[in-house]
């Protein structure tokens, strides 16, 4: 993941990288991205979540490896 997947959380408060594994894990990457830019629209002055940019390159990938 990039630092934009997770610069403006969530539309769900959920700002840190254990929930957005968790996210990831039930509902795939494009859907914390989804979250993401619909956090970043909702917030496009950077008020609630101050940040550089309105927003950034999100980039995520999610696998899980099987053991024996």
């Amino acid at each position: 993941m990039s630092e934009g997947d997770v610069t403006a959380g969530s539309t769900g408060e959920r700002t840190d990288w254990t929930s957005a594994l968790e996210l990831m894990q039930a509902s795939g990457a494009t859907e914390l991205i989804r979250q993401v830019r619909a956090a970043e629209q909702s917030d496009s002055d950077g008020t609630r979540w101050p940040r550089n940019k309105r927003s950034d390159d999100a980039t995520a990938v999610f696998g899980l490896l099987n053991t024996p």
